[in-house]
């Protein structure tokens, strides 16, 4: 049965997409930050996802919709070009030394370029005007609502509806990995919801962030409706989420829309935010500190600062088995596997840099380091809201691996904010030449 809602699924895309073809598109965008890819029409190895069967699906109209007739032309002009070769570069490289059987270490190099840097090309060949970007956060913003109804629920019940559904209709071993449901930490549960992991409530933040920024850019007429409601939302559901990697990140994310509220609106969402926090403020003050705790706290499940330091040090042990290109994609999962002895050293790989520095080496390292760079020079990080959202993320992916968050997400992210800058500047620049 779930099967066929996952086939259903599919056919209900590519019906609309042949309705409005880029709408679609920016609505499948908008739906991938879900557990798409623990929904599948086959469960058994190799799985195949209804987001890898969309994902292709769009690939090949992109291509037969001629999207891609000036290819060569839109890589050279296309702000992150650098940071994409180098990536695929290292990553084909991780290939060399790989630990991992060659189909798998392929079919991993597909997944991975396709939703961390192909999505956000596409996306950015599509998005080429304020009208688009609007659409998106709106799709962004149903999604996301969709998906806080489930965390209520979920709260509320203190069951996963969406995760129950599929562990009674597909066999547990095939669902391993897929999700990162950890129970609850300080007695309040951690909400998952249609997600793979409760780090995956920063999407709320990245949302936030573009619906604010537009509307604050924008026109009376041209406002996304309930727009500060919707933050209100975020904020709640991330304070669900429970999670130390969200509520930091977040902070930093967010942190320019309470001052560039007006001044009553600022004032109803402290005391929104104030009157939701009380009751439980011991419990978030104390995920927040242990952020920064030396000692091994039981009282908080995950790693503690020395755990995670522990971790670091078996990182840095498996990369200097291949110290330039790493040991391939995936071999994370071989060295955790009961046979190497790193399991309890370096299960979580709680940051990117501990996930860089085994698969993909020196060369991967730099790679990430240059996504920050053409970031920072490409684009006006003089505008506060850039510079924080880049800088919140790197603190997240820094705290965290963020399983199941794609790239692409704060690449689509930039891009949004950037066009409705410069559009306004352009906008300026032709009345004055008219006037």
């Amino acid at each position: 049965m779930i099967e066929f809602l996952g086939f259903l699924i599919c056919i209900i895309m590519v019906f609309f997409s042949l309705c409005n073809f880029e709408k679609t598109f920016l609505f499948y965008v908008a739906l991938k930050m879900l557990a798409l890819s623990a929904f599948c029409i086959k469960y058994t190895p190799p799985a195949l996802s209804i987001e890898t069967i969309l994902n292709f699906f769009f690939i090949f109209e992109f291509y037969r919709r001629n999207y891609f007739r000036k290819i060569v032309f839109l890589i050279k002009i296309y702000h992150l070009r650098v940071f994409y070769c180098l990536s695929f570069i290292s990553i084909v490289l991780s290939g060399v030394y790989s630990i991992m059987s060659f189909s798998d270490f392929f079919l991993r190099i597909v997944l991975l370029v396709i939703n961390d840097y192909v999505i956000a090309f596409m996306f950015w060949i599509v998005i080429d005007n304020k009208e688009k970007i609007r659409f998106f956060i709106r799709y962004c913003i149903s999604v996301f609502s969709f998906a806080c109804i489930f965390g209520f629920i979920e709260l509320i019940f203190n069951t996963n509806l969406y995760v129950e559904f599929l562990y009674d209709h597909v066999n547990r071993d095939l669902l391993d990995g897929k999700f990162y449901d950890v129970g609850e930490r300080l007695g309040m549960r951690r909400v998952l919801s249609l997600f793979v992991s409760p780090n995956n409530f920063i999407y709320g933040a990245f949302i936030s962030i573009m619906c604010f920024y537009f509307n604050y850019k924008s026109s009376m007429k041209s406002k996304i409706k309930y727009g500060y409601l919707f933050v209100y939302l975020t904020v709640i559901m991330i304070l669900l989420a429970n999670s130390r990697t969200v509520l930091v990140s977040s902070l930093v994310i967010m942190l320019p829309i309470f001052f560039l509220l007006k001044k009553q609106n600022r004032w109803l969402f402290f005391i929104c935010f104030v009157i939701f926090i009380f009751p439980l403020y011991r419990q978030f003050e104390s995920n927040i500190l242990s952020v920064f705790s030396l000692s091994d706290n039981n009282a908080i499940e995950g790693s503690s600062v020395s755990g995670r330091m522990m971790q670091f040090a078996g990182s840095y042990e498996l990369f200097l088995r291949s110290p330039i290109v790493g040991n391939g994609l995936g071999s994370i999962d071989y060295f955790i596997s009961d046979n190497v002895g790193y399991k309890w050293i370096i299960l979580g790989t709680e940051s990117i840099w501990m996930k860089l520095m085994i698969e993909r080496g020196i060369i991967g390292i730099v790679s990430y380091l240059v996504l920050f760079i053409e970031l920072f020079k490409r684009y006006n990080m003089r505008n506060s809201i850039l510079f924080f959202t880049v800088v919140g993320y790197l603190v997240a992916h820094t705290m965290s691996s963020l399983p199941g968050f794609n790239l692409s997400f704060i690449i689509i992210t930039i891009i949004c904010i950037n066009i409705i800058e410069n559009e306004k500047k352009n906008r300026h620049i032709i009345n004055a030449a008219n006037s």
